[in-house]
């Protein structure tokens, strides 16, 4: 009697570990050259698992992993070279977290912060040997907050305020003077960009709609 049980339990092993196997594949594609393309994981017919793409010189190209074929996870992407260009993080099949991008000499460039698929949180843009160029922040999708912006020497050359896309960019030359203004709306140029002489007098005014010039006044 005991051997007939664990017969039967074993037998159903088999099958659920078959099951498994069946469900479960690994599916691996090659280019016209038969050089190595991707290795992609299945499960039910979807992709579940990591997925990882290739150069042709066979160094990875991207690297990520999926949930019911959707985005979930880490994702990088790789430079040709093997060095990394950049890294993201989805939830959901959508961006979720702090995406980060480098240049080719390893440098970061930008800094984005996602939450459910959108600019939400900072903003860094760098100059290509990793200065800070720009200091910001998104909500929802908009430019938000106090923003900061920098010459290649580290100075501060201009601010700018932003409520919900809408706000006051305003830049100074190295003595301190205004020389521009510029008006933002739906996180563009929407009204007046104003350029200004050493003096303080206007030098010209570019009247913006939708982020396109409309009108120039000098």
């Amino acid at each position: 009697m005991v051997r007939k049980n664990n017969f039967k339990w074993g037998l159903f092993i088999v099958v659920i570990c078959s099951l498994f196997i069946a469900c479960t594949k690994v599916e691996i594609n090659y280019n016209v050259e038969g050089k190595l393309q991707s290795k992609i994981m299945y499960k039910g017919g979807k992709k579940n698992g990591p997925a990882v793409f290739y150069y042709n010189n066979g160094k990875k190209s991207l690297e990520a992993n999926y949930k019911n074929d959707e985005l979930e996870g880490k994702l990088v992407r790789y430079y040709s070279t093997g060095d990394i260009e950049t890294e993201e993080t989805y939830k959901n099949g959508l961006l979720d977290g702090v995406s980060v991008s480098y240049n080719e000499i390893n440098a970061i460039v930008l800094k984005v912060e996602y939450k459910e698929g959108k600019r939400d949180g900072i903003f860094q843009q760098f100059y290509p040997e990793g200065s800070l160029y720009i200091d910001g922040s998104y909500k929802n999708d908009q430019i938000d907050g106090q923003w900061h912006y920098y010459n290649f020497d580290g100075y501060e050359v201009a601010t700018a305020h932003f409520k919900d896309g809408a706000g006051l960019f305003v830049a100074y030359d190295t003595e301190g003077n205004k020389i521009r203004e510029v008006e933002y709306k739906n996180s563009e140029i929407n009204g007046k960009e104003i350029y200004y002489h050493t003096d303080g007098s206007v030098e010209k005014i570019v009247e913006h709609k939708d982020g396109k010039i409309v009108e120039i006044e000098e």
